[in-house]
């Protein structure tokens, strides 16, 4: 997906390096789960990812709130359903057996964080991103 097309530029330098950022930090997830020897570079991609899912879309959020964006809600729902998504499969890699007081690393939730992550960001940022910075240039440029 190409993010620096300009329809889906938000004119506000953070939203787009964010954007950015994450698509990166996704598409090093899937690179980096085609060698399950990866296991620790794996670890790090998704613990970095932690980042986005609570600056970036605290800092949409705030955006659509202060500029009185009528979807809101919506926006806030559909992060709330990514964020769900992503700790859900995050823990599923990364799980703690008590029993043998390890970490496992499960490559298939990994492979699958990565494929729906990227999937859903796709989604979303043509949908309700778009339609945010659309709102946000009609009201502040």
């Amino acid at each position: 997906m190409d993010y620096e097309k300009k329809d889906l530029q938000s004119m506000l330098l953070l939203i787009d390096k964010q954007h950015k950022d994450i698509r990166d930090s996704v598409e090093a997830l899937y690179d980096a789960c085609l060698n399950p020897d990866n296991k620790d570079l794996i670890l790090e991609l998704i613990y970095s990812l932690d980042k986005y899912v609570t600056e970036h879309f605290k800092n949409e959020e705030q955006l659509a709130e202060v500029t009185g964006f009528p979807h809101l809600e919506h926006l806030k729902k559909d992060h709330d359903y990514f964020k769900a998504t992503y700790y859900r499969l995050r823990y599923h890699y990364t799980y703690y057996d008590e029993e043998t007081r390890q970490y496992n690393h499960v490559y298939m939730f990994a492979t699958h964080l990565a494929k729906t992550l990227e999937e859903w960001l796709d989604v979303h940022i043509r949908t309700l991103d778009k339609e945010l910075i659309e709102y946000l240039k009609e009201k502040i440029f």
